[in-house]
């Protein structure tokens, strides 16, 4: 069953599996409505989640912590969701060390607030008809600086 994300219009981002597109946007009513936001066909989707030891709030009681992502979802998160951001982190690992780390912590910064608001104003969904299979593997076959080993080693 095909995986679809949604970037929602804040910046946060669900992954839900289902199997067409109007069904995904039917799942993701459950946080919102999905129809303005981008949402597309993944093909290769990992994350890593940690049993907790305790749960210490009632009102956060999920027994999982999230630890990280897979290297394909990094990189297909840095493309397709948040360019701007995944920007920001290679000019970042390219500029190491020459650049002062505090200089690079504000625009890692700069981009993730850009990420957060790049798409307040869209008022509709993505109807242009590219093939979502394509979109796919052009984001696949592109491939960002060896930076996924610095972040999680």
């Amino acid at each position: 069953m095909p995986l679809y994300i949604c970037r929602w219009q804040d910046g946060s981002f669900s992954a839900v599996s289902a199997h067409s597109r109007e069904y995904a946007i039917e799942l993701l009513a459950e946080i919102g409505n999905a129809e303005p936001c981008e949402l597309f066909c993944v093909k290769d989707f990992m994350v890593h989640f940690r049993l907790k030891d305790r749960i210490c709030n009632i009102e956060r009681a999920t027994p999982l912590e999230l630890l990280g992502f897979g290297l394909r979802t990094l990189d297909m998160l840095y493309h397709r969701v948040y360019p701007v951001y995944g920007n920001a982190i290679v000019d970042a690992v390219e500029a190491c060390p020459e650049e002062e780390p505090e200089q690079l912590l504000i625009n890692l910064n700069d981009a993730l607030s850009t990420e957060r608001t790049r798409q307040w104003n869209a008022q509709e969904a993505d109807v242009s008809g590219k093939s979502e299979a394509a979109e796919v593997e052009r984001v696949e076959q592109k491939t960002a600086p060896d930076i996924r080993r610095r972040q999680f080693p």
